[in-house]
């Protein structure tokens, strides 16, 4: 009798099993590649992941700066591109744009170092026509980029900028709060402005370590630098500006921008006018000041 129990276990067993095993050679479809988070490009992780598309949402929150309308693209007015934002159009250079960057798959990704998951943080030259720099790290702005915190880093930034632009015919800007349409900290490459250059080659070389009020243009705060050399503690010059609470001097409308005079001396200004330094030290085409997206 044991031997029948046995074998009706057995068979018993084989047959509750064999469900299991009917379809083992079932070819299984693999899954998408996971959209890249704001984490992912944070920590430059994004090798495996496919970055997020153009968002085209959260339009015209209306914030505001210093008794002025600054309406931003993004869900709270004072953020940076975590992940919440990751439909607002005012975060698409982060999400987007720096995001395939950084994959460099086409090899021309430019950065201050190795892109590495996980490593130093990294400045960047996004390939296309709108020519930005800007970084894998969460900054949103120049008041961000120009803190205690930041700005050691930030003075890199402007260093590798510098080392990209022509200066016998291009400026670098950096919009203020007020003004940026993007929430991820992004330096412009543009036209220089002509008449700014003239108006600063006729200015007396700044020979003290701070911004110093143009007589001929009073809303340029600006240190000089001669021979054609770079400026290479910026972020912090604009930082110590900013804690310095000159009189009429609102934070939210401070901008920045570098440029090089008809006498070959490097001008690292801060702006205060309520525009902003796009138009004021560089003159851009029209899509770099709202669509920062690279082309596909």
């Amino acid at each position: 009798m044991r031997i029948v129990y046995t074998v009706l276990a057995l068979w018993a067993t084989v047959a509750i099993a064999e469900p299991l095993f009917k379809d083992r050679h079932t070819t299984f479809t693999p899954r998408d590649p996971a959209e890249c988070t704001s984490d992912d490009i944070e920590k430059m992780d994004i090798k495996s992941c496919v970055c997020p598309l153009r968002a085209e949402g959260c339009k015209d929150n209306p914030c505001r700066a210093c008794g002025h309308d600054a309406p931003k693209d993004v869900k709270v007015c004072d953020t940076t591109c975590t992940q919440s934002q990751v439909t607002c159009q005012g975060c698409g250079l982060f999400f987007n744009s720096l995001c395939r960057c950084l994959q460099n798959r086409a090899g021309d990704c430019n950065t201050n170092r190795p892109i590495q998951a996980g490593g130093d943080d990294v400045w960047a030259l996004l390939p296309g026509h709108d020519n930005l720099t800007t970084t894998n790290k969460l900054i949103s702005g120049i008041l961000d980029m120009s803190n205690q915190e930041n700005r050691a880093f930030g003075d890199q930034g402007w260093f590798f900028a510098q080392k990209n632009y022509d200066p016998s015919e291009e400026a670098l800007v950096l919009n203020s709060w007020r003004a940026r349409t993007h929430e991820q900290v992004h330096i412009h490459r543009c036209a220089i402005n002509e008449t700014t250059r003239d108006v600063l080659s006729s200015e007396d070389t700044v020979k003290v370590g701070q911004l110093t009020q143009m007589k001929k243009d009073p809303d340029l705060w600006c240190i000089t630098r001669e021979g054609g050399d770079s400026a290479t503690s910026f972020a912090t010059s604009i930082g110590q500006f900013l804690e310095a609470k000159h009189q009429g001097v609102c934070d939210k409308l401070v901008g920045a921008g570098i440029l090089r005079d008809n006498k070959m001396r490097t001008w690292a200004c801060a702006t205060t006018n309520s525009a902003g330094p796009l138009g004021k030290i560089a003159i851009c085409k029209p899509s770099t000041t709202k669509m920062l997206w690279v082309p596909e």
